[in-house]
C-alpha cells in the first residue's frame, strides 16, 4: 500500500483514498479566540461560525477531506469564558487534528488537558517534566482509499517560551521530526508547524522526505505555496479570517498539490446556528458575572 505520512508541525490522519481521486487538506491557524466576526473595519471577515458553514459545505461535495488546525486558537489573554466555548466550537468542527500553540496554556494546563479528551490534539514535543512521553499524541492517524497518512504536531523552542509552565518541558524539535520519520516506513511527510517561516524553511532543508509544511505565521500570511527544497510551504490568515484549501491527487507514489486558495470567510457564509447559539451563552454567562 501507498503511504503518506502528513505530519502537522505547529513549530506550531492515515489517510486512503483511490489515485483517480483528490485528497483536500482544510487548514486554520492563529484563530485566537475569533468564533465570530466582529465585522469592523479591521476584521470584516472570519470567525468560526461562518468556517463551520464552509467546511459543512465542502464535506457534502467532497469525500476524502482532512480539517486541520495549526495551533493558537484560543484567547491570547486566557479568557476562561470565551476558551471554553471556542472549545465546545472546536469540537463541533470535527476537527481530525489540532495543534497545541502557545496560546492554548494561557488558561491553565489542567483546563487544556481537560479539553483534550474531546478535541484532537497533537504535539510531539511537549512533555510534562519527568516523563518519558509526550502530554499529547505524537501522532493522529486516519485512512481512506490507498494512502496512510499520519498527523503530528510540533511548537519551535522559540514559541514555546510563551508557555508559562513550570510543570511543561519542550523538547528541541527538529531530532523529534526526524526520529519520527526514520521509524515511520511512509513513502511521504508534511509538516503542520508552530515555527517561524525562516525555522520552517530550514527544517525543510535539512529533513529529507518532508513533502509540505502547514504553517502557523501570524501575520506573516503567505498568499500561496511558497517551496524551500522539495518542500512546498503553506498557511491560512490570522483570526480564521480565511481558510485554507488544497487539493492533491497521487502521482508516482507522492502527492502532489495541483490546486490550491485562500477562502475569504466574508458575509457571504451565514454563521453556524450551533456556534451561534455558544456565541449567546457565553454572552449570558458574562452578564451573570457582570451582576
Amino acid at each position: 500500500m501507498k503511504s503518506l505520512l502528513i505530519l502537522l508541525i505547529l513549530m506550531g490522519p492515515a489517510l486512503l483514498y483511490s489515485e483517480e481521486e483528490s485528497l483536500y487538506i482544510l487548514f486554520s491557524n492563529n484563530c485566537k479566540g475569533q468564533i465570530t466576526a466582529c465585522d469592523c473595519p479591521s476584521h470584516p471577515s472570519g470567525g468560526l461560525a461562518r468556517m463551520k458553514t464552509f467546511i459543512d459545505d465542502f464535506r457534502k461535495k467532497h469525500k476524502n477531506v482532512i480539517l486541520v488546525d495549526g495551533g493558537d486558537m484560543y484567547s491570547t489573554v486566557g479568557d476562561r469564558i470565551l476558551n471554553k466555548y471556542m472549545s465546545r466550537s472546536i469540537e463541533l468542527m470535527k476537527y481530525d487534528a489540532v495543534m497545541v500553540g502557545a496560546l492554548e496554556f494561557r488558561t491553565g494546563e489542567k483546563f487544556l488537558v481537560r479539553n483534550a479528551e474531546k478535541i484532537p490534539y497533537t504535539c510531539a514535543n511537549i512533555y510534562q517534566k519527568n516523563e518519558k512521553k509526550p502530554l499529547f499524541p505524537s501522532m493522529i492517524k486516519i485512512s481512506k482509499g490507498d494512502y496512510s497518512i499520519g498527523i503530528i504536531g510540533m511548537i519551535s523552542k522559540t514559541r514555546s517560551s510563551k508557555i508559562n509552565s513550570k510543570t511543561i518541558e519542550v523538547k528541541e524539535p527538529l531530532s523529534i521530526v526526524k526520529e519520527i520519520i526514520d521509524k515511520e516506513e511512509m513513502d511521504q511527510y508534511i509538516l503542520l508547524s508552530g515555527s517561524s517561516f525562516e525555522e520552517d524553511e530550514k527544517t525543510a532543508k535539512e529533513t529529507e522526505g518532508i513533502s509540505l509544511i502547514i504553517g502557523d505565521y501570524g501575520i506573516s500570511k503567505i498568499k500561496e505555496p511558497i517551496k524551500a527544497g522539495e518542500t512546498m510551504l503553506v498557511q491560512a490568515s490570522m483570526d480564521c479570517q480565511t481558510i485554507g484549501v488544497m487539493e492533491l491527487q497521487g502521482q508516482d507514489d507522492t502527492l502532489q498539490i495541483i490546486h490550491f486558495r485562500s477562502v475569504t470567510l466574508n458575509d457571504n457564509y451565514k454563521e453556524d446556528p450551533k456556534i451561534k447559539k455558544l456565541v449567546e451563552m457565553a454572552e449570558e454567562e458574562y452578564e451573570k458575572g457582570l451582576n
